[in-house]
């Protein structure tokens, strides 16, 4: 059984350690501090694309987390699209034969309507000389 994951209003940001004294070295305590919160250590709430998600230390247990990146679900989407976008190209690329043919079929009528118009020119100058 699932829990139901919050939604906050404004989602809290995890807070850094910055050292406030800049003259002093930071102590590797600090360090270590920044660094696991970096890190996102525990279930802490991440924003992730606009989400606001408990960011999954077990993401086998959460799948809906933080560790679930983008990449995946764009591979899920490209298998999705993918047969459309093949079986678009390929009436591409009917129409584009369809078009050539249409093309030279053009050029052919043209050439028999020149051939028409010089027959009733000639017709039309023989009426007019007998």
């Amino acid at each position: 059984m699932r829990r139901p994951v919050k939604k906050t209003s404004s989602p809290e940001q995890p807070k850094l350690c910055i050292n406030e004294n800049p003259e002093q070295p930071e102590s590797s305590r600090s360090k270590r501090v920044r660094k696991s919160e970096q890190l996102g250590s525990g279930n802490k709430m991440v924003d992730i694309q606009g989400k606001t998600k408990f960011k999954a230390s077990y993401p086998q247990r959460n799948k809906g987390g933080g560790r679930r990146q983008a990449g995946i679900k764009a591979r899920n989407n490209d298998r999705k699209i993918q047969p459309e976008v093949s079986k678009l190209r390929r009436q591409y690329g009917d129409l584009q034969k369809a078009n050539e043919n249409l093309v030279k079929e053009n050029e052919g009528l043209n050439s028999d309507v020149t051939a028409l118009e010089q027959l009733i020119e000639q017709v039309e100058g023989q009426k007019n000389f007998m």
